[in-house]
């Protein structure tokens, strides 16, 4: 934990780019001349922290116990302290790196989390749904596209059978996805709005699963979507689009009043009322 201290609060500090190139200025001292050219080590020191990040997490997935007593297991206090510092040394590296180690981060950590299966009962599991969660916060654009729509097209895949639904014991593939799933979406709506479409799909699968962990997860996955406002966003765009289409009519009733004609009354109210009862069903349109 002091570790992941003493590396955070230095990060914090300094910008993780490769100025190698600015070496050849002349204008420059020794010194400056210097640094620009140890910067390029930058990015190997990042994949570095990374390698010993993932060994970590593979290391903690050796000491856990029987299966028989993971169905109890709570995490300690050593544990949170160690989930803390992981994934906030993590986040203050990637906010403070350049697009360029944005890739590769996000490339390194895809093929690792997308490589393993772990248990979420474990810290394991715990660990690798958080770095994927600041990924995505810090870079949405990249995080979002690496990971959810691999994690959404398993999920359905693995639930396409409707027995899988009725079981009480899910696998742990599907419960590592949703897991992943769950925490990924804690991020800016509007990055996950062309996403939707995944994210409405998995919810009319997870929400129906009689497993119970497999159930908590897709409710996680629901409450932070509502948190983060997707599903309100959804219903502004269709909200403006329908008011667009409400003050055409009302122009063109104003129109037909101003030149003598009769307008069609039915077509404003039937518009007024579609409007109203959309604002309270439209969430549940979805389900």
């Amino acid at each position: 934990m002091v570790t992941f201290q003493f590396i955070s609060t230095l990060s914090a500090l300094i910008l993780f780019q490769d100025s190698s190139s600015a070496a050849n200025n002349e204008d420059i001292s020794e010194h400056t001349r210097e640094i620009c050219l140890a910067s390029a080590a930058f990015e190997d020191f990042v994949l570095q922290l990374m390698d010993r990040i993932f060994g970590l997490i593979e290391n903690s997935c050796c000491n856990n116990p029987s299966a028989l007593d993971r169905a109890s297991e709570r995490s300690n206090p050593e544990e949170n302290f160690l989930e803390i510092g992981l994934y906030s040394t993590f986040g203050v590296i990637i906010m403070q790196s350049s697009p360029a180690i944005h890739q590769v981060v996000i490339n390194k950590l895809q093929t690792f989390i997308t490589g393993h299966i772990f248990e979420i009962r474990i810290s394991a599991g715990k660990f690798a749904a958080n770095l994927c969660r600041v990924a995505c916060r810090v870079i949405p654009e990249l995080g979002l596209q690496a990971f959810l729509p691999h994690f959404s097209k398993l999920v359905l895949a693995l639930t396409e059978n409707e027995e899988i639904l009725n079981e009480e014991r899910l696998d742990d593939e599907l419960l590592f996805s949703l897991l992943i799933l769950s925490e990924i979406v804690r991020c800016d709506g509007k990055h996950i709005l062309k996403y939707q479409d995944y994210i409405v799909e998995v919810l009319k699968k997870a929400l129906r699963l009689q497993c119970k962990e497999g159930y908590k997860l897709g409710c996680s996955l629901l409450r932070h979507c509502l948190k983060n406002r997707l599903f309100r966003s959804i219903h502004e765009k269709r909200a403006v689009l329908l008011m667009l289409g409400l003050v055409i009519v009302l122009k063109k009733c104003i129109f037909m009043l101003k030149t003598g004609a009769k307008p069609n009354t039915w077509k404003v109210w039937r518009l007024i009322i579609i409007y109203l009862v959309m604002k309270k069903q439209l969430l549940l349109s979805h389900f």
